[in-house]
């Protein structure tokens, strides 16, 4: 199957977290497996539904939180982990945060060139 993703996709492993936007005072501990200009994938405790709406904040340096509106595109069960990984993209690509989002992946991307290799099947 031929590669559909538009932007690289670079492993990384930060902390960060997640709110539903219908209910934003639950905050949900997740952690970010990989990154790209146009989504991420996660790994979650719980189920995301495929177009579920939620607002990422991710810990980009000790004193910088940024929060980054997405919506979920797929999400498998881990059995090894009893896990969820979950693509979403990124649905907000205006606003300072979103352009120190693709300041930080360029720069991590010249520091730590650990391309994912493409998926037959991916999604995002």
């Amino acid at each position: 199957m031929k590669e559909r993703r538009t932007h690289p996709r670079l492993s990384i492993d930060l902390e960060a977290a997640y709110v539903f936007r219908r209910e934003p005072e639950a905050e949900n501990k997740i952690s970010v497996l990989n990154i790209s200009a146009g989504g991420f994938c996660l790994l979650t405790d719980e189920e995301i539904v495929p177009k579920t709406e939620i607002t990422l904040k991710i810990a980009v340096a000790p004193d910088k939180e940024l929060s980054i509106n997405v919506a979920s595109a797929w999400c498998d069960k881990d059995e090894e982990e009893d896990k969820y990984k979950t693509g979403v993209s990124i649905r907000d690509a205006e606003g300072n945060d979103f352009e120190e989002f693709r300041n930080f992946c360029t720069e991590y991307g010249k520091n730590n060139p650990h391309l994912v290799q493409p998926r037959g099947d991916s999604r995002i």
